[in-house]
Formats: C-alpha cells, structure tokens, sequence
C-alpha cells in the first residue's frame, strides 16, 4: 500500500473513532447500565465494520468477557470457608500487587508475574464473595478501589526501575501516569454525574462494579493485558507505555464527551 493508500486509511480510521465517541454520547438520559450501554455500542461497531476491514472488530473487551468472568468466580464461591470475608480477599489482592510491583523491581520476571496474576484472580473473587454472600458494601468497593489505583500506578514505576531505563523510557511512564491521573478525575466525575441520572430513572442497572463507571476503549481486562505484557516483556516498557497512554487518551476523551453532553442536556 502506498503513501496515499495509508493515509486515507489513517484518515477512515480517525474518522470511525471519531463517530465512535461522539455515538457514545448520544444518548446521555439512558439507565447507566454498561449492558445495555454495549448493546447500543456493538450494534454501531457492526455498521462501521464496513469502513475499518480488520479494525471492524475493536469494541470493550472487558463487558464482554464479565459474564466468562462470573460464570468461572461465582461457583468457586461456595467452596470459600465462612471465615474468610471478602475484606480478606481484598487485603490478599493489595498484597500480591505490591509484591509483583517489589519483584518487577527487581527484574524476577516469574515471580512478579505470578503474584500479579494472583491479584487480579483475588480482584475479581472479592466482588464475587461480596454479591453470593450479599454482604457487598461501599467500604469494600471503596478499599478495592484504592487498591487497584495504587497498583495500577506503581506497576510501570516499578517495571521501569527494574529494567534500568533511561530518559527515553521514563518519559513514556511519566506520559502513562499523566493520562492515569486525568482518567481518574474524569472516572469519579462520571460516576457522580451517572449516579444522578441512575437516581432520576425508574428503571435500575446491574452493576458490577461499586462505583459506575462509563464504558470507554481500555477498562479493566484490557488494562490487564497490556500490564502482563509489561512484566512478561520488561524491555518493552517503551513501547507499551506509549501504546496504553493512547489508549487511555481515547478513552478520556470519550468519557468528557458524555459529561458534557449528560451536563448540557
């Protein structure tokens, strides 16, 4: 393909997401339910399918791969003695993050990426526990929460000290960590603005997360993946710093399109 070929590619692209964030906000009085809110989202990626070719297929991994999620965590609920809380599990997922983060540190690759996979397994078991036990409350969503923001911020840190990096590599954490700080604030400002629209509706959402969240390009599973990627692959921190930064990116600007279409309505 040539220069010309590649460009008008970039530009139909472009374009696509472009329509992707603006169909996103399109409908801001909605019950903020993420199921439904994918339904409206998967029916649009299917018509644009035809103006991506093999980019057709770019949707949230993570509404989709929920319900694999609970159909796998939810029996294991039952074999968890009644002594152990949800509360337990969360402080078990808190600790096995910060020792993937100690380990990557140290450049002991299966090490960190062993007890990263047990935080995110102690992740998603916490919830579980929480809604069979229906003892969910807003302090465990709200430790889990903190949990997995500290985390989540100290893993490049980590990953990057571990494998000696130069200014190169620093500047592209510090980037990644930018765009994490702004998700953030745009995260807890959606769930603020989510709840008031969930409370004038009549119609609840199931929620599977304690705080609402409104569906963007990268969420947790996705998240997931390109943290893996980052301890399995260290020397890669580079690239994949960049690659999340911009992803998050898009999912910024998705999320501040809702706002203020949801605030202008």
């Amino acid at each position: 393909m040539g220069w010309w070929g590649r460009l008008k590619s970039g530009m139909a692209f472009a374009g696509t997401w472009w329509r992707c964030i603006k169909y996103s906000v399109q409908l801001p009085a909605l019950p903020y339910g993420a199921k439904k809110f994918h339904a409206f989202h998967a029916d649009f990626l299917c018509h644009e399918s035809e103006q991506l070719g093999c980019f057709g297929h770019l949707e949230m991994f993570d509404i989709q791969l929920r319900s694999l999620k609970d159909a796998f965590f939810d029996p294991c609920c039952r074999f968890i003695p009644s002594f152990i809380s949800p509360l337990q599990i969360t402080i078990a997922a808190s600790l096995s993050g910060l020792l993937s983060c100690l380990f990557a540190t140290q450049q002991r690759v299966a090490l960190s990426l062993t007890f990263w996979l047990l935080n995110r397994a102690f992740d998603c078991l916490d919830g579980a526990l929480a809604r069979h036990r229906k003892t969910a409350s807003d302090l465990g969503g709200f430790l889990d929460l903190l949990a997995d923001l500290t985390i989540y911020s100290l893993l490049p840190i980590a990953v990057a000290h571990g494998n000696v990096s130069d200014d190169a590599n620093w500047k592209a954490v510090a980037v990644l960590e930018s765009t994490f700080h702004v998700n953030n604030f745009i995260l807890f400002y959606v769930a603020a603005v989510a709840e008031k629209l969930r409370a004038k509706s009549a119609e609840a959402s199931k929620e599977l997360t304690s705080v609402m969240m409104r569906p963007a390009l990268i969420e947790g599973v996705e998240s997931a993946v390109i943290f893996t990627l980052m301890l399995a692959s260290p020397t890669k921190i580079w690239a994949l710093s960049w690659t999340m930064a911009a992803l998050v990116s898009v999912g910024i600007l998705q999320r501040t399109f809702w706002v203020i279409g949801a605030l202008a309505s």
